[in-house]
């Protein structure tokens, strides 16, 4: 191979020189195919550092023999950007990895050099026709493709990144930046539905699984579609008279970085011909490699597009894709750099050096430039709307943040995106499975990626079971309708909860409002609201989600749970949430700083042995549950009392008749359900507590004695001191026992989470994790029952003596905030008068419709106590002021069983009650 390197700047030539290639030497070929001759040459046990060094050597020859002195020139020059002008009988130049050259130790990117390979600047082909510019807003289309079978791949976190950077550029620099992601269930038919769109697209973002010769979307059943060059750029054809730059990524290292990992664990080759049968082998095109490699597949998009494209000319991986891609956007939508400007100076922050798992030998020369527009492209976003507070731009405000770590799940986030689109023919979806095991998660995962396909969102979470008790589910309904309510303008039917009539009329109505409208409506924790046996507690509940479930429209319905309800309607699917895979927990642990150092064997302070046994220990104990993995990330501080605990764990699960070791050999929990897996969490739970100092583990089971709405630090600063004084009270643990979270966070027992400034708002105990604190600290809850329905009836009888106006939502609020504590106590006569005294003073057909339920759940549980009868009269009292004959019917039921029983005293009094009524209707 010969040709001529020409080098000119500003139109004077610089340097030339003539380079003569021999086919013979081991470096060409090294050259032209360079991650296959790395990884058959590379020495397995030290693969990183033999990776390097063959890379080094090739890189020196590569400026040696084929760049000579005009690498030193460009490596002088940085930061700086090249345009490479190939004719078209000299192709093979701009596909080799020129990027691998070595000036000074260092790969030529790390010189902050960019290389453009511009192939049409030397060709016959007409002029470029002018772009459609960038109007009303900077548009981007960001395709995560995840097909079923290559869930190890962990695209989120890009996703993420490159939303909250968009988010974040456009919301500080008041620009407009339309960003439109589709990940789960990206198909031909989807992807060819977007690209379509009228306004077109200036920026593409394709990152999915892949390899050499394959990228692959998916099928509708979500198993794997690989798409060859030809059939993806004709899919894109669309694109071409807008879009100005494409970033093409495959990313199929995750699986490849799991198998690495498990076969340093010493159980990789078992696990992966079992991985492997559970999945459809390659393609016919996967086989053949008849689809172009991205770095060709980017060569031939910026042809056929006419734009500026950076692909990886190697797979790599996840978390490599996630640091460039960011860096680039942020240099050119937020600090105004063209984009080959930007890749110069990106490559060098995001390149690891000495190189890691991460950040591979190969990181600095995958990323190439094609298409000749990359040297001065510039994404200029225009200015966007002025500051304005549109309430309809916050679809999201009331749901939690999203999860902070999700991995794997991809058929069920598949599947689930499904029927959540609009003529998917249901309307709903139950997510089902055991505590922990992040059915929550996903929830959220699912209402953030559909944010823009609904008009409104709604959240609502149900009361929390605790230690096996029925949960007040009372007020409840009036809660999710008033939920509703805030999302939804005019959709009021809170105060026709209690009309039964007037509710039935209603709910036809709703469900055609369902049917027309695009509205998602999560609804989490419904075990709460179910019987053991699947019934609904309040029949009001199925009315109501039947009325949300029962038509083929556009609304959808999404339900987490424990247990499902024995009658849904036949549109809503149940989707069977599972631990996870052995694949997806090691993909989880690497998510967590401790348990990745200690899977790649580099944990501080231990040998790398130890690190394999303790890793392995974690994997086994931990049996694919998401909060078991956790747990363990919290005490790895320390190994020695990790290590005890996880045999004590695989104890347990033999006790329970389950061999541990099965999960490392099959890849999946087969045998633990949700009993087994309760136990073992409790168990661990408790020994971690165990481990605290006497302060912390104080604290905690004061967090694990509140309402989860109470588990907030700047509540703890008026009740920390009233704390302080029960007898359940440690005198070591000082006056402010209550403010140091520290030790909690760190063992993973609890998660802070904090608001914009960073302050923060509530910590989150999980239910289980919280009742297996509750179970070693039955004294001290009592104490704490104690003094919180002391606090909030305080409060309530303080909003009541300072407000003036009815209708105000604090008396509410702290009212309803006593309750459970109340309730507990069995103080149902006091909890009464509490609602009572609210009550009468908002009378409003909202506020009743909140607290009325919770009175007749209290005259319920009052039955057969010594506050029957009292209880009885202030639900006939309240009953009064809003529906007077069923106030009578109410009385004269009452003084019916006084009789029968004898008891002339509250026979007086209700004799006493009815007369007033009665004067009071006349």
């Amino acid at each position: 191979m010969s040709w001529r390197w020409v080098l000119e700047a500003d139109g004077l030539v610089i340097e030339e020189t003539d380079v003569h290639l021999n086919g013979s030497d081991w470096q060409v070929d090294a050259f032209r195919d360079l991650q296959p001759y790395l990884r058959w040459r590379a020495d397995p046990s030290r693969r990183l550092e033999h990776e390097s060094e063959l890379l080094d050597e090739l890189g020196r020859w590569i400026t040696r023999t084929a760049f000579r002195e005009i690498g030193r020139i460009l490596a002088d020059e940085g930061p700086c950007v090249v345009r490479m002008k190939v004719p078209v009988e000299a192709r093979f130049v701009a596909a080799l990895p020129w990027e691998a050259a070595v000036i000074d130790g260092k790969a030529l990117p790390l010189h902050r050099v960019s290389l453009v390979r511009d192939l049409a600047a030397s060709s016959d082909r007409p002029a470029r026709k002018r772009k459609r510019p960038i109007r009303d807003a900077l548009r981007v289309l960001a395709l995560f493709s995840l097909p079923d079978g290559t869930s190890a791949l962990n695209l989120r976190r890009e996703r993420l990144q490159l939303a909250r950077l968009l988010d974040t550029v456009a919301k500080t620099g008041e620009t407009a930046i339309e960003l439109i992601v589709l990940q789960y269930g990206v198909t031909r038919e989807r992807l060819s539905e977007c690209v379509e769109h009228g306004h077109g697209w200036d920026v593409l973002v394709l990152s999915g699984h892949g390899g050499e010769g394959v990228f692959v979307l998916e099928k509708p059943d979500g198993s794997r579609d690989p798409i060859g060059g030809d059939a993806l750029v004709e899919l894109l054809a669309p694109l071409r008279r807008r879009v100005k730059f494409v970033l093409a990524a495959a990313c199929s290292s995750a699986d490849t970085l799991t198998d690495q990992r498990l076969e340093a664990l010493g159980i990789g080759s078992a696990h992966r011909s079992a991985e492997s049968s559970r999945h459809d082998g390659p393609t016919e095109l996967e086989r053949s490699g008849a689809s172009p490699h991205v770095g060709t597949l980017a060569e031939v998009l910026a042809d056929r597009l006419d734009c500026a494209v950076l692909g990886m000319r190697h797979t790599v991986t996840d978390d490599f894709v996630t640091e460039l891609n960011g860096a680039v956007f942020k240099l050119m939508v937020e600090q105004a750099n063209s984009l080959g400007r930007a890749v110069a100076l990106a490559l060098p922050r995001v390149v690891e050096t000495p190189a890691t798992e991460a950040s591979p030998p190969l990181a600095a020369s995958s990323p190439a430039l094609f298409g000749g527009t990359a040297v001065d492209l510039l994404l200029e976003p225009p200015k966007g709307r002025a500051l304005i507070f549109d309430r309809s731009a916050l679809k999201l405000a009331g749901f939690p943040d999203q999860p902070a770590r999700f991995v794997g799940r991809g058929a069920l986030m598949s599947a689930a995106n499904r029927c959540l689109a609009p003529h998917s023919g249901g309307s709903g979806i139950f997510l089902q499975g055991m505590a922990g095991v992040g059915k929550t998660a996903c929830a959220l995962e699912l209402a953030y990626g559909q944010e823009d396909n609904f008009s409104a969102l709604v959240w609502y979470r149900a009361p929390e079971e605790t230690d096996g008790d029925a949960a007040d589910i009372a007020p409840s309904l009036a809660e999710f309708a008033q939920a509703l309510q805030q999302r939804v303008d005019g959709l009021h039917f809170v105060e026709l909860l209690d009309k039964p009539e007037e509710l039935s009329a209603f709910l036809p109505m709703l469900t055609q409002f369902c049917k027309q409208r695009r509205v998602l409506v999560v609804l989490d924790n419904v075990e709460s609201l179910l019987s053991a046996s699947g019934q609904w507690r309040d029949p009001r509940w199925e009315l109501v989600v039947d009325a949300l479930t029962g038509h083929r429209g556009f609304s959808r319905l999404i339900m987490t749970g424990r247990r499902a309800p024995r009658s849904l309607d036949p549109g809503v699917s149940v989707h069977q949430v599972d631990a996870l895979s052995l694949r997806e927990s090691v993909l989880l642990a690497r998510e967590m700083p401790q348990l990745r150092a200690l899977l790649d064997g580099d944990l501080a302070g231990l040998q790398p042995s130890l690190c394999q046994t303790l890793a392995v220990g974690v994997l086994t104990s931990a049996q694919g549950h998401p909060t078991l993995v956790e747990l363990a990330e919290g005490e790895l501080s320390d190994p020695a009392r990790l290590a005890a605990r996880l045999a004590e764990v695989n104890r347990s699960w033999e006790e329970l008749g389950i061999a541990p070791r099965s999960y490392l050999d099959i890849g999946v929990a087969t045998r633990a359900d949700a009993t087994a897996y309760s136990t073992v969490l409790t168990r661990w739970t408790t020994g971690v507590v165990a481990a605290l100092s006497g302060t912390a583990r104080r604290l905690f089971h004061v967090l694990c004695c509140l309402e989860p709405a109470d588990r907030r630090p700047a509540l703890f600063e008026d009740i920390g001191p009233l704390l302080h004084e029960t007898e359940a009270d440690s005198t070591e643990d000082g006056d402010t026992w209550w403010r140091d979270w520290s030790e909690l966070a760190e063992s993973s027992l609890v998660t802070v989470d904090r608001g914009a400034d960073e302050d923060i708002v509530v910590l989150v105990v999980h239910p289980e994790v919280a009742e297996a604190g509750r179970q070693s600290g039955e004294r001290l809850r009592e104490a704490v029952d104690r003094q919180l329905a002391a606090y909030w009836t305080g409060r309530a009888m303080e909003s009541l003596s300072t407000e003036h106006d009815g209708g105000s939502g604090q008396v509410v609020d702290t009212a309803r905030a006593a309750l459970p504590y109340l309730l507990r106590q069995g103080h149902w006569s006091q909890a009464a008068l509490l609602l009572e005294r609210v009550l009468f003073r908002d009378p409003s057909p909202r506020t009743a419709a909140t607290l009325l339920p919770a009175l007749r759940d209290i005259v319920r549980r009052a039955e057969d106590s010594d506050d029957e009868v009292a209880a009885n009269r202030i639900l006939a009292r309240v009953l009064e002021h809003n529906d007077p004959e069923e106030a009578r019917t109410h009385l004269e039921g009452l003084l019916e069983v006084a009789l029968a029983r004898g008891d002339h005293l509250a026979a007086t009094g209700l004799t006493g009650d009815l007369g007033s009524l009665e004067n009071g209707l006349s």
